[in-house]
């Protein structure tokens, strides 16, 4: 788990664009994987009413899998984000994933969860090398990226659909 601890000092005192790095192997997912061992986290803080408003960007490199040509590539990613910290009821009621609670009492608030999230919600549903990607071959299986075959013309051998044309 990725622990990014806050000092209530620094966010009175303010940040601005200050940079931050995090390990990306202190994500306990095993599921992604990064190119890089560090996540580069800028972070700015103005000091409001309620608490603090603290502004992120986040920057960091998937190794991923293309799922039309399975060839691994490297998917740099951004992400930004602004969260609320804040002792105020009447916010905190709002149940909102943008609003944390820092207690006046507390010295420092772990952000670190906010930014496993952010890095969860920016990896890709479609993974895909670039967007010319022509993906592999149906019927041999070549990267059609790197050699071309010649099964354009080809008809698949064993059709499990072919039973179903009788009831067309």
């Amino acid at each position: 788990m990725i622990e990014f601890n806050l000092f209530r000092d620094d966010l009175e005192t303010g940040l601005n664009h200050q940079s931050f790095e995090v390990q990306a192997n202190n994500l306990d997912d095993g599921a992604l994987s990064f190119s890089n061992d560090k996540i580069q986290c800028y972070l700015s803080s103005e000091k409001q009413w309620h608490g603090f408003l603290l502004k992120g960007e986040i920057s960091f490199s998937f190794l991923v899998l293309c799922d039309r040509c399975v060839s691994k590539y490297e998917d740099k990613q951004n992400s930004s984000f602004e969260i609320v910290l804040t002792d105020n009821n009447d916010l905190l009621q709002k149940k909102s994933d943008d609003i944390l609670r820092f207690d006046k009492s507390e010295k420092l608030i772990d952000i670190g969860p906010l930014i496993r999230d952010q890095i969860l919600m920016t990896e890709p549903i479609k993974k895909v090398c670039n967007s010319d990607c022509k993906g592999i071959c149906q019927y041999c299986g070549q990267n059609q990226n790197e050699n071309s075959c010649n099964c354009d013309n080809k008809q698949p051998t064993d059709d499990v659909w072919e039973n179903l044309k009788q009831f067309v």
